[in-house]
């Protein structure tokens, strides 16, 4: 019952984080008949063990009956017959209970020792566990770098699937930001893992300034990396400690001097969407056709004035739209 409960939050627990991903692949029903097929085990687990507990215990209770009802039917016999006194008869009367008594306190408490075993394996599991990636022989500790990262034909799968990455030649300077865009299972996060070496790969290699990753400790190489939670989620503490995420060591000043800058990126951005920006739109002919549209609204500001190529608006109350053959 304790194993099949632990599966019953562990499905639960599975199905509510992956909300998204059930929904998106249309596996509610799936989702559902799986859970409750978990659901009835533990009930069916649940059931036997009201049924045993409902045996266990008037069994024991009516041993215990029967005990007490012997020894007070014999015992009266000998006492009547002089054998026994009366205190020799209640002795044995308690001894009987105190017999029983413990045997009706073990079986909570091999429930109680039940559920900590299935706890502990649980606990052993998990301590147990050794990691797929070590260091390796003479591996040597990862000096400063300054994050020139190469993926040198890299190749990778997860276990004995299908291979995720297909020989991936990737090089990003130092000091530069790259963004990873592609749909779901692309290997995106794969990439980051491989670099925090989480993974190995299956073929090729990873270097950062020139460095095999192979050849280093992971504790020194983890030391000099920085991640961001998934899905845009803060972590569990202050505005500060958040901003300074990927530096926690940074000083206040720093801290406050990062909001700030942040601050004024978004207050110059929030005012750059109300110029004009020109973008490409479809017309009726085949041939695409330009227009100038305000970048604020979307659609052509024919009230507002319009826009010359150069982004600026003018006094004229044509509108924005002009026609041009593309190039």
């Amino acid at each position: 019952m304790r194993e099949r409960l632990g599966l019953v939050t562990a499905t639960l627990a599975e199905d509510i984080a992956g909300m998204r991903i059930v929904q998106a692949f249309t596996r509610e029903r799936a989702a559902y008949a799986n859970f409750r097929q978990v659901t009835e085990r533990y009930r069916d687990s649940n059931m036997q063990t009201v049924i045993l507990n409902g045996v266990y215990f008037p069994t024991v209770d009516l041993l215990s009956t029967v005990a007490l009802a012997v020894v007070l039917g014999y015992g009266g016999h000998l006492y009547f017959q002089g054998s026994i006194s009366l205190g020799t008869l209640f002795a044995f009367m308690l001894y009987v209970q105190n017999f029983f008594d413990p045997v009706q306190q073990l079986s909570q408490l091999y429930n109680t020792f039940l559920s900590a075993t299935a706890a502990l394996d649980k606990i052993m599991g998990v301590l147990d566990e050794r990691p797929d990636v070590q260091n390796r022989q003479g591996s040597r500790d990862l000096p400063h770098i300054a994050g020139d990262v190469r993926f040198e034909h890299v190749r990778f799968r997860y276990g004995r699937g299908d291979e995720v990455l297909h020989g991936i030649d990737l090089g990003v300077s130092a000091g530069t930001t790259v963004a990873l865009v592609g749909h779901t299972g692309a290997g995106k996060s794969t990439i980051a893992k491989l670099l925090a070496r989480f993974y190995e790969p299956t073929a090729g290699r990873i270097t950062i300034d020139g460095i095999d990753l192979n050849d280093v400790t992971q504790d020194s190489l983890r030391r000099q990396l920085g991640v961001v939670p998934q899905e845009g989620f803060l972590f569990a503490g202050t505005v500060a400690e958040n901003i300074a995420f990927g530096k926690p060591h940074a000083t206040r000043e720093e801290i406050v001097r990062a909001a700030e800058t942040s601050r004024s990126a978004s207050a110059s951005s929030s005012r750059s969407r109300g110029r004009c920006s020109p973008i490409r739109a479809s017309s009726s002919s085949t041939r695409p056709r330009p227009r100038w549209t305000s970048a604020r609204s979307g659609r052509s500001s024919a009230r507002s004035g319009s826009c010359s190529p150069s982004g600026r608006r003018s006094s004229s109350r044509t509108g924005c739209r002009r026609s041009a053959t593309p190039t």
